[in-house]
């Protein structure tokens, strides 16, 4: 799917079915809030941020939507490299909740 179509499907009711994917369904739990939530499924469904404002109808600043968007990285760069090297311990912490979220991206 290109990019046109992504929004497209994302516009034509596509978040309303959509979910995070099995594999990832931990990452929710970094993301409690309405509007966090809401980005989550955007950004699995169309892998950018640049129209969200339009096309969810959340309103918020762009510093928020960086925030938003190193969080999700940072988690998943993590608990890619946890994986990569093995370390079980640090992926349950991962999955569970337990890591502690640096202050940038509260």
């Amino acid at each position: 799917m290109n990019y046109f179509e992504r929004n497209l499907y994302f516009l034509n009711q596509g978040h309303h079915k959509f979910d995070v994917p099995k594999e990832h369904s931990w990452i929710k739990r970094y993301f409690k809030t309405k509007l966090q939530s809401t980005f989550l499924k955007y950004f699995y469904v169309t892998r950018t941020v640049k129209n969200f404002v339009e096309h969810t109808g959340y309103y918020t600043t762009i510093p928020n939507l960086s925030k938003l968007y190193n969080k999700f990285y940072y988690l998943m760069d993590m608990y890619a490299d946890a994986k990569k090297n093995m370390d079980l311990g640090l992926v349950t912490k991962i999955t569970s909740k337990k890591v502690r979220m640096p202050k940038r991206f509260l």
